[in-house]
């Protein structure tokens, strides 16, 4: 049967020599980081002003998303809370609601 601390442990300093070998990797070969022809083959005006646009599209996009799910939410509760009322008031359900609230 084998040992499942010794497993971990294995597993885990397996783990912590790939990372540092990662690390060391990254630190000394910063060259091989500027290997990609597209991203450093122009320098000129154009190719910033795309990279800069294009940071700040990917930047909006979550809160741009985030945002319009927030806001089907609200007008989905302001939606059901408006049917809720006319289905009390159909039903004589004559309990005080307030749409100034939600609305």
């Amino acid at each position: 049967m084998t040992n499942p601390t010794k497993n971990a442990t294995r597993r885990a300093t397996r783990s912590a020599w790939l990372v540092l070998a990662a690390a060391l990797g990254v630190v000394l070969l910063p060259a091989a980081a500027q290997a990609c022809p597209v991203c450093f083959s122009g320098n000129g005006e154009a190719n910033r002003a795309a990279f800069l646009i294009t940071t700040a599209f990917l930047t909006s996009l979550p809160l741009v998303m985030i945002g319009g799910v927030v806001w089907w939410f609200r007008r989905r509760f302001v939606q059901m809370e408006r049917e809720r009322v006319e289905l009390a008031a159909a039903r004589g359900d004559l309990r005080p609601v307030s749409l100034r609230s939600v609305a």
